[in-house]
């Protein structure tokens, strides 16, 4: 490790060459050692931060400047190539011809999960249908893997009923996306007879509402190169905000949570725990909101991405049509359920937006069971076949467009990033746009109860216990609750 007391005493710019010469020194040796990428990556990053921010020290960093990205996108390239459980490894035995390329079974069993055939995974691992065909009767996997799910109809039938009382406005694609999530595959004849069976008002009114869209060319083609995020405000009426964010060119939700405030730590630290789990995107695409304020600044200050390519493209919602798509399908399969629930109780007297104690009380009944099912939806979703990629699903969208190295050097002229990834086909939103940046505020909702109250109520009064009042009743506990121990009424004004 290099320490600044370790420098001996000389002007600025000596100072700050001596301790890059042994920085980069102890990278090496450490890369010999064979220490953890992560640690590596982050020694260069800390490196290239502090070059940026001495250039006035030392200018004829630029060099050294791009030396130290190139070597942060091979280490990040390596560590991409070593998670990546589809890369089969060459074994050399020392014998005449082609060396044997080693597939394990798992990862053929992972690919076949999720619904891909021989070729595609052929495609993916680059190799003949025939190596695939071979390894798959060695290992026995399509006994070990059916391509359908031995189940009755009976069974069906009764899942399909479960899914329904979740998301009443479910169709045939996005059941056989919840089906897929439970690691049901049926068949899509048995689907629609089961939905038949199940929902048949539900059916003719889709068929009646169905609309043939003609679908433009969406520019996005690589998985992790253009993130679109946004926040939803269906439910602000109630101090609550969803936000989200999905890959273009996958349409897979990376991000979906509904929250109690609308601030820009809130939506920057659900966007780190998006890119923990899926990987920096090249760029994100958003409105002029100030909720995404921090993750402009991420993107537009991270020694990968950075400035004057793009990194976030800040426009109107009108060209974010790929999450408004999402938003108007959250609305009908997900959300409506819990905005006519909440104007329910407001017509009927038992919620008064005005009164702080039956927000609190609708917040620690709802917000757990909102997420809950923005949960299963996102799982339905992500497995869902799309009509438009030749029904593949997200998920397995995600497979197929991974770039085989790093997207962040990827260029585009100036003109192109004003309208990189805009969806001309897509749906426009619903609101009318404010083009100022001012923040749509969602004051903070106190807890009027001591510790010992509260925790008082968390054991009698769980948000998520079973309910067949769609949580009415678990509300209407907690609010006589909460009244009883503030020796107040309810506030309920019955009709």
């Amino acid at each position: 490790m290099v320490f600044e007391r370790d420098i001996p005493s000389c002007s600025p710019r000596e100072v700050l060459i001596q301790y890059l010469r042994r920085a980069l020194i102890d990278i090496l040796q450490q890369v010999q050692n064979g220490i953890d990428s992560d640690c590596i990556s982050f020694r260069l990053e800390n490196l290239i931060d502090l070059l940026l921010r001495s250039a006035h020290l030392y200018q004829d960093g630029g060099q050294v400047l791009a030396v130290l990205r190139a070597a942060l996108t091979a280490v990040e390239n390596c560590r991409q190539s070593e998670d990546d459980p589809t890369t089969p490894a060459i074994v050399y035995n020392g014998m005449r011809g082609r060396p044997r390329m080693e597939i394990h079974a798992e990862t053929l069993k992972f690919l076949l999960e999720f619904g891909f055939n021989a070729r595609e995974i052929a495609s993916m691992l680059s190799v003949s249908i025939r190596t695939i065909q071979r390894r798959m009767a060695n290992f026995n996997l399509r006994e070990e893997v059916p391509r359908y799910t031995l189940i009755s109809d009976n069974d069906l039938d009764e899942t399909c009923r479960e899914i329904i009382s979740e998301f009443p406005n479910c169709g045939v694609r996005r059941m056989r996306g919840f089906l897929l999530s439970m690691d049901i595959r049926v068949s899509w004849e048995r689907i629609r007879e089961a939905m038949r069976r199940t929902d048949p008002e539900g059916v003719l009114i889709r068929s009646l509402q169905l609309n043939i869209v003609h679908r433009r060319e969406y520019s996005v083609r690589v998985a992790l190169a253009l993130w679109h995020i946004d926040s939803n405000h269906k439910l602000i009426r109630w101090n609550l905000v969803i936000h989200g964010a999905i890959d273009g060119a996958t349409r897979l939700i990376t991000s979906l949570h509904c929250c109690d405030n609308n601030k820009s730590e809130t939506v920057f630290d659900l966007f780190l725990k998006a890119v923990e789990q899926y990987g920096l995107p090249s760029r994100v695409r958003g409105d002029h909101g100030v909720e995404n304020m921090d993750v402009a600044r991420f993107m537009l200050s991270h020694p990968q991405r950075g400035p004057d390519r793009g990194s976030f493209i800040a426009g109107k919602s009108c060209h974010n049509q790929r999450i408004e798509r999402l938003w108007r399908d959250l609305f009908t399969g997900c959300t409506s359920f819990f905005y006519h629930t909440f104007m329910y109780l407001e017509e009927h007297g038992y919620l008064d937006i005005t009164n702080q104690l039956h927000l609190f009380a609708l917040h620690y009944v709802y917000l757990p069971r909102i997420n809950r099912h923005l949960e299963l939806f996102k799982r339905g979703w992500d497995m869902h076949p799309l009509s438009t990629e030749g029904n593949k699903s997200p998920v397995q969208l995600w497979y197929l467009l991974r770039p085989a190295h790093s997207v962040a050097g990827s260029e585009l002229g100036e003109a192109n990033i004003t309208y990189y990834g805009v969806d001309w086909g897509g749906p426009l939103p619903e609101m009318e746009e404010d083009e100022s940046t001012a923040a749509v505020v969602v004051p903070r909702i106190p807890c009027p109860l001591s510790d010992a109250d509260y925790s008082e109520l968390a054991a009698l009064h769980s948000p998520v216990r079973h309910s067949d009042a769609f949580g009415i009743d678990v509300y209407i506990s907690v609010v006589e609750f909460i009244a009883e121990k503030l020796g107040c009424n309810t506030g309920f004004m019955l009709f």
